[in-house]
Order: structure tokens, then sequence, then C-alpha cells
């Protein structure tokens, strides 16, 4: 792949969106026991040692559409990141689209299967 990027930043003549990739963890536990952990956004910071005051927002809960907020701070920085449940399959699939500030929206999904 090549892009002619004058006068741009050198990402920006990318489209983000032919990019991916893919990370694997094994745990053991069930894939709904997995699935209730990753879908608790207020658990998120468990995860994320930058990532604070994550909640849905009032009336919302971990399904399709709902919207929810978190704070993230890093190198003296600080920021809301608002982001929208996608796709929510217990105990399969769950993936959100964040909107980064300044940046386009980026999805992450966790596929999460039984070994076998």
């Amino acid at each position: 792949m090549s892009a002619t990027t004058s006068g741009l930043e050198p990402f920006e003549a990318l489209a983000a969106s032919e990019f991916a990739f893919t990370r694997r963890a094994w745990v053991d536990a069930a894939p709904a026991r997995v699935y209730e952990l990753v879908s608790d956004v207020s658990a998120i910071s468990r995860w994320s040692p930058n990532t604070s005051d994550v909640a849905y927002d009032h009336g919302a809960g971990p399904s399709v559409g709902a919207w929810f907020s978190g704070r993230n701070r890093r190198d003296g920085r600080e920021w809301t990141t608002r982001s929208q449940v996608v796709r929510a399959d217990p105990p399969d699939c769950v993936r959100l689209r964040r909107r980064w500030p300044r940046e386009r929206h980026r999805a992450v999904g966790l596929d999460i299967a039984s070994p076998g």
C-alpha cells in the first residue's frame, strides 16, 4: 500500500478503515462470564490505567445504541471519550465505537468463544 502525502501529515492520507489488528487472549472462564465482565463499561478502568469514571448515559445499558462516557488521563492531559455500543450478542460478541477527540470513529470488538 502506498499513499502520496504531499503537504499532509504522514498518516492523514491513509484511510483508517483499511487497517485492523487482532489480539487473542485465553481466559479460564465461561464465555457468559467473560461477556458480563467486558460489557460492564464501569470496569474499563481495571484494564486501562488511563481511564476512569466510565458510565452509561442515564437509563442506558449494555445494548445496541447505548452511549457511554469516560474520563481519560495521560501525560498530564485529560479528556472525555464518548462511545457507543454497536453490537451486543451475549455471550459471543460485544463491539464498541469510540469517538476520540479530534479523530474519526474507531471500532473496538471483542469476540468471545469457547475453546473447542
